[in-house]
């Protein structure tokens, strides 16, 4: 035989499934299947090689070069007059 004097009771369980719904994703998806566009996992060859042309022409850009460089020395004047102030003031 078996003598308990404090039974502790197991905790409650609850089956609890959250539900939501976004009715702009549902347009949206509605509107994709409408228009034939695909959800599939990036695979748009089209798309791809579009945003890879735009990369390499970006990189080539010689606005956007200066531009860093630009930015690049103004960063570096900044430090080092941070570092002055901080240990010759």
């Amino acid at each position: 035989m078996k003598l308990v004097f404090f039974k502790t009771p197991k905790p409650k369980q609850f089956n609890y499934k959250p539900i939501y719904y976004d009715a702009e994703k549902e347009e949206l998806e509605e509107r994709k299947r409408q228009l034939g566009i695909g959800t599939g996992n990036g695979k748009n060859p089209d798309l791809k090689s579009m945003l890879a042309r735009n990369w390499r022409r970006r990189d080539r850009d010689p606005s956007r070069k200066k531009s860093s460089k630009i930015s690049l020395f103004i960063f570096l004047i900044i430090i080092i007059f941070l570092l002055y102030v901080f240990f010759f003031i």
